[in-house]
């Protein structure tokens, strides 16, 4: 797995040529490119993170958000890392996309880790560690 800006690459080591899949990571930023550039946003390095069983992957990104994926569904979900639990979806439902406008990109998550036994995610933004479970697919804070 690499990491670019706006991309997570899963590859094949013996297919050097193209990565077997790519997973976008924050698409609501495709039309801010030249915003980006210009407050050197483009320039961070968010983590990427593996789970025990490589089936799942977890990365960081703007407004103390961060991205799981799960490569079975090729679902993502964005949480925000935030001291309160983030609300639970009902089943079918979609996350909202997160308002750019009114992201604060001094707010970066931009180290994250995978327990390598447990459905244990850690994400640190600005001061602050966050550590979750696994719920179904979703990660809630862990008491």
């Amino acid at each position: 797995m690499a990491r670019d800006y706006m991309t997570v690459k899963i590859w094949d080591v013996k297919m050097e040529s193209q990565p077997v899949l790519t997973v976008p990571v924050h698409d609501y930023l495709n039309m801010y490119h030249t915003d980006l550039y210009e407050n050197d946003c483009i320039f961070d390095k968010f983590e990427l993170a593996a789970s025990q069983d490589g089936q799942a992957f977890v990365t960081g990104s703007y407004n103390n958000f961060f991205v799981q994926h799960d490569l079975r569904s090729k679902e993502s979900v964005t949480i925000e890392a935030q001291q309160d639990p983030p609300p639970r979806l009902k089943a079918g439902e979609a996350a909202p996309e997160p308002n750019v406008q009114s992201m604060d990109f001094g707010k970066k998550a931009l180290h994250v880790a995978w327990h390598p036994e447990l459905d244990v995610v850690a994400v640190a933004g600005l001061n602050k560690l966050y550590i979750y479970e696994s719920c179904k697919q979703r990660f809630s804070l862990f008491d």
